[in-house]
């Protein structure tokens, strides 16, 4: 099942998924372990997450289990991908180039482009979408492979 609007960021400390890309993908939060641990945002609030679930995904010809913490905040992206993953896969990510570099098999060298029209229809109305707006369609997705047994 392909996910769309993942976003890669070196300054987040968790991979976190939004709550309704949950919902879409049919998982329950009974799914998911539970930890008391407290996400701090950018503004300094504080949000502690719904669970955690590790996942099998895709990205290009990058295969991994990715642990992510669920939270239930509006969000333009359904997946961010931090350091975590970023290290764990030694994931070189452009955000001038807009796309990210990994060694794959062989040691070739893989490179994934970002969607150049990420958002659709109804999401339009996020500010980050704006930027997109008059870019032509392309890109890549990450696909969901299944979700990987409840963590204990």
């Amino acid at each position: 099942m392909p996910i769309h609007r993942v976003q890669i960021y070196p300054g987040s400390a968790l991979n976190l998924i939004s709550t309704s890309a949950l919902e879409e993908m049919g998982i329950s939060p009974s799914k998911m372990s539970h930890r008391s641990v407290s996400i701090f945002g950018y503004d300094g609030s504080t949000q502690r997450p719904i669970g955690k679930i590790k996942f099998r995904l895709q990205v290009g010809d990058l295969i991994y289990d990715a642990t992510v913490y669920a939270i239930k905040t509006p969000s333009c992206y359904n997946i961010l991908f931090g350091r975590p993953w970023i290290h764990e896969n030694g994931v070189i990510p452009s955000t001038l180039h807009q796309y990210i570099k990994f060694v794959g098999n062989a040691d070739l060298i893989h490179r994934v482009f970002a969607d150049k029209k990420p958002f659709k229809g109804k999401e339009i109305h996020f500010t980050d979408s704006q930027m997109y707006k008059d870019e032509k369609k392309g890109g890549n997705s990450i696909l969901y492979r299944k979700s990987l047994e409840r963590q204990r």
